[in-house]
């Protein structure tokens, strides 16, 4: 059977796909659809400012057989500031009485439920969400219990700071470059092809890098091509036993203030923490090299040198240049082609950071 989760309407599937599997390879046209989206999703993200709406989150334990819904608010602001807010949808008997009716519904109809079913026919069992604050001011991470009142407050490395957080506990709600999304992800399509008359792309998504695959092995995305923005993403976790459906609505671009969140544009994204416990964290992990790929190469000699690896001309030198193959468009050229190590790899000591860079192509052609 599929693996599948509805919220407001919009249905995820995972028809008879296992987890573990990786994509087929995509027709030339497909491909050529794929790169289209990327780079057009991308473009549009790097536009947003600001951004709100709202958001619903399912998480289901398919081990225990359990389902949790919550909702909530949330606000951007570029380049890395963010507040999302969280609060547990109520369990009440009428709910779960209309949960069994459709069940019961569906089987006497022959079609699939609505509500997801456990092995014995039965619904899921609603448990109790938390009710939960997320906040990011670009310099820390506070993660904030309400129901405990506890907090934790994690800081920001400075090699990670300054860009979209892509890495918050809403993913996939913005584009990134194509050429480093492609190194960071594979991507395809379900069904292996785009329809482009739904104005939906339904792409399937694998990780590529460690730190992506220790969170989720496979990402489902209902992005709406003519906004831009998502509609829905699906989560499979690591071990296989939790899938996270968000979905989100209401969303709002590039607004002169919040107004989900009462918040004014330009506000910090501090939070108080007075009556808060907050808890100590672990120490910082070993430094990793980043993700290069895409970038310029002076955004990424600068990022290399907050990490103490510094270009010289002298036997210290700890990062080397060298040119890659011609840049596919004229905007690209002396961007970062490929890397070695590669991203997440430890930062030993002593280590050297090898950036190919896409070449001039009118330099090419003037060779010619």
């Amino acid at each position: 059977g599929a693996d599948s989760g509805s919220v407001s309407g919009v249905q995820m599937e995972v028809r008879g796909v296992r987890c573990e599997a990786r994509l087929p390879p995509l027709t030339p046209e497909a491909k050529t659809e794929r790169d289209r989206i990327l780079r057009e999703w991308s473009q549009s993200s790097d536009a947003i400012t600001r951004l709100e709406g709202q958001i619903e989150r399912i998480v289901y334990d398919t081990t225990f057989e359990t389902e949790s819904r919550s909702w909530g608010k949330f606000a951007y602001e570029k380049p890395d500031k963010g507040r999302i807010d969280i609060n547990p949808v109520p369990i009440t008997e009428k709910a779960i009485e209309s949960r069994q009716q459709e069940v019961e519904k569906a089987r006497t109809e022959q079609r699939r439920s609505e509500v997801r079913v456990g092995k014995e026919g039965q619904p899921y069992q609603l448990t109790e969400s938390q009710r939960e604050q997320w906040w990011c001011d670009g310099e820390r991470i506070f993660s904030l219990d309400l129901d405990r009142m506890e907090a934790m407050v994690n800081q920001i490395p400075v090699e990670m700071q300054g860009g979209n957080i892509m890495d918050s506990p809403l993913p996939f709600l913005f584009g990134m470059p194509p050429e480093r999304a492609l190194r960071r992800f594979e991507i395809g399509f379900h069904g292996g092809k785009f329809d482009a008359a739904s104005r939906r792309a339904r792409l399937i998504i694998y990780p590529n890098l460690p730190q992506d695959a220790q969170s989720w092995k496979q990402a489902d995305v209902l992005l709406d091509t003519s906004t831009w923005l998502p509609e829905a993403v699906q989560l499979h976790d690591p071990a296989g036993t939790k899938i996270t459906v968000y979905s989100f609505s209401k969303l709002k671009k590039n607004g002169s203030i919040f107004e989900l969140l009462k918040l004014s544009a330009g506000s910090r994204f501090t939070p108080s923490l007075k009556d808060f416990h907050v808890l100590p964290v672990d120490a910082p992990a070993q430094p990793t090299v980043p993700e290069l790929a895409g970038m310029h190469y002076q955004e990424a000699l600068r990022q290399l040198e907050q990490l103490g690896l510094k270009r010289t001309k002298d036997a210290g030198n700890r990062v080397l240049l060298q040119e890659g193959s011609t840049a596919p468009t004229a905007e690209q050229k002396f961007h970062v082609q490929s890397q070695t190590p590669a991203a997440g790899t430890p930062l030993e000591p002593g280590v050297k950071v090898t950036l190919r860079l896409f070449a001039d192509p009118a330099k090419k052609t003037a060779q010619k």
